[in-house]
């Protein structure tokens, strides 16, 4: 995974200082204790997990014929990993669903979440990484 993200710009000066070891502490801290990327924390007004936001994501995911492998280890189905590659299918089948994913279920939510992650000076991977992917959803 690192090989591949640094060949994406705004992580390529980053990534090649980074271990796997490394990664895998940053995102333990960052991603899974001070921002984590699932859409019920950031709209869901009582902030649990597996609400309604996960709910109509998941329905969406079903509706498509959209999989989460177990593999993939993402918890619930609003997880913003799971609704990027579920957008990333879209794009590939019909792109005026992937627009409406993208209008209804990503930016409500992942824009705030990304800039949190993106504020988190204690880390460098997943920093870059969401100002790499907030850039991406804005240009789409």
């Amino acid at each position: 995974m690192l090989g591949r993200l640094a060949l994406l710009p705004g992580l390529d000066a980053v990534v090649p200082e980074v271990t796997p070891e490394a990664a895998a502490l940053e995102y333990s801290r960052v991603v899974l204790q001070l921002a984590p990327p699932y859409a019920s924390l950031f709209l869901d007004d009582e902030a649990m997990l597996n609400s309604g936001p996960a709910e109509r994501v998941e329905l969406e995911y079903r509706r498509a014929g959209f999989q989460i492998r177990p593999e993939w280890r993402a918890g619930p189905a609003d997880h913003l990993g799971l609704e990027l590659l579920f957008l990333a299918h879209l794009f590939e089948r019909d792109e005026a669903q992937a627009a409406r994913f993208l209008e209804d279920h990503l930016l409500p939510w992942a824009p705030v979440c990304l800039l949190a992650l993106a504020r988190i000076e204690t880390a460098r991977l997943y920093p870059a990484l969401a100002r790499t992917t907030l850039d991406v959803l804005v240009s789409l």
